[in-house]
């Protein structure tokens, strides 16, 4: 029975990154809201006006003062478990983590879970201090370098030491940046993970529940990401595995959210956890919102613990990503027909009289995601190609040598035993001319 939520009120909560997704599922109800945090000292409008200029939506500064108006919150990403909880336990219907979003913000801890479960995960040593970091990694190569707490994450990215003579000046600029803050920084430094391949999914889970239809996603990394719809049977066994493993703890805390589960595989067949996205993730959120159609019954019902399958559209989607080098601290003006506007995801996007633009942040520098659906790969990619070709703006860099990789990374999965599709896979030929 589908759920009529015409006379309903949303308020969409997130941290600038998903407007588009929020637009997407807004018009399912009869008025919707949209929050991200611009509390700080010195607010600037690049915090405050987010998501302004949005028909579907209306964003609001104060959203606890209009609590009463909203029917369901819908929380999209991490850092707002005390919110959740706050309006859960004065009856609000709210679709998020809550305290699972601490199965990513809290490395140690989730790694301890891990070990106490079976479940494996990079060998990793958790050091405190930026001098002992410097210690240990002298004289070793090749391992990665990460933030115990993800609240700290805008601090630094995930980096790789490769050896003292390449990386010092790497770790010179991360002691730098933390200043006082440094001998007090909680580090994970693991090892490499020898001729991987990442092995991924994207869907959403209620209590202890995952759909039984999902989308898995193939990301060519950082440049844009193939989606393949499937039933949840069909999806990878260690992939499975360790969502069973993840589910007793994901049903204590009531996890009724996106969830992403990112790791690594390796040709004698080890799975490697290296994170749990408890959020909507980037790429694969922007095709999400387009592969599947009943969003807005999804989180309704998952917000009270009860599970809604989800609805494709297509079996197939891709993802172009578009960046600027420069777009983290100038303003990016997007051209593209209005018709095409559901196929175009800005991030941290504003709209001012019809024309679109991505606001500065100081951080990522993709802008947009590009997509096309369809039920076949090679119809998915032509449609995603053909979108591409009608965005414009200043020095746009538009992935499209995506659509020539997407066939080596299905077959680099293939080669390691994984299957993606049955299906029939496009020509070189026809991918290459895809990418002109």
């Amino acid at each position: 029975m589908v759920t009529d939520l015409s006379s309903k009120v949303v308020c969409f909560v997130d941290n600038g990154l998903f407007v588009s997704f929020a637009r997407s599922v807004a018009p399912a109800f009869a008025k919707a809201y949209y929050y991200s945090p611009w509390q700080g000292a010195f607010p600037k409008n690049n915090q405050t006006r987010l998501g302004e200029g949005f028909s579907e939506l209306e964003r609001v500064r104060y959203p606890l003062l209009i609590a009463n108006e909203i029917d369901l919150w819908i929380v999209t990403d991490i850092f707002f478990a005390d919110f959740q909880l706050f309006l859960e336990e004065r009856g609000a219907r709210v679709w998020g983590p809550r305290l699972g979003e601490e199965l990513e913000t809290e490395r140690r801890d989730f790694y301890d879970y891990c070990k106490r479960n079976s479940i494996t995960v990079p060998k990793t040593e958790f050091i405190t201090g930026v001098e002992n970091l410097r210690k240990y990694l002298t004289g070793k190569k090749r391992l990665w370098v990460k933030l115990v707490h993800g609240y700290e994450r805008g601090n630094m990215e995930s980096w790789i030491w490769k050896d003292e003579h390449i990386s010092s000046t790497r770790l010179d600029q991360v002691v730098y940046d933390l200043g006082a803050f440094g001998p007090t920084t909680d580090f994970a430094v693991q090892d490499e993970v020898k001729d991987p391949v990442e092995l991924a999914e994207d869907m959403y889970c209620v209590d202890d529940q995952f759909p039984q239809t999902v989308m898995h996603g193939l990301e060519i990394k950082g440049l844009g990401l193939i989606g393949k719809v499937k039933p949840y049977s069909d999806l990878p066994k260690p992939l499975r595995d360790v969502n069973a493993k993840l589910a007793p703890i994901m049903k204590k805390d009531r996890f009724r959210g996106m969830f992403s589960l990112e790791g690594l595989y390796t040709k004698d067949h080890k799975y490697y956890v290296t994170d749990p996205c408890c959020r909507l993730g980037s790429p694969s959120n922007e095709l999400l919102q387009v592969i599947f159609k009943n969003w807005a019954e999804i989180f309704w019902e998952g917000a009270e613990g009860r599970l809604v399958e989800p609805i494709p559209t297509a079996k197939y989607g891709f993802i172009v990503m578009v960046s600027n080098e420069q777009s983290d601290k100038i303003w990016q003006p997007l051209e593209y027909p209005k018709e095409i506007d559901k196929w175009v995801t800005l991030r941290f996007p504003y709209a001012l009289n019809g024309q679109r633009f991505a606001v500065p942040q100081g951080a990522l520098t993709n802008l947009a995601g590009v997509v096309g659906i369809g039920d076949t790969l090679l119809a998915a990619e032509t449609a995603c190609a053909d979108h591409v070709h009608q965005v414009d703006g200043h020095l746009l860099e538009i992935a499209l040598d995506a659509m020539n990789k997407s066939l080596n990374a299905i077959a680099q999965l293939e080669d390691y035993g994984i299957k993606f599709t049955e299906d029939p896979l496009p020509t070189v030929d026809e991918m290459e001319e895809l990418s002109k």
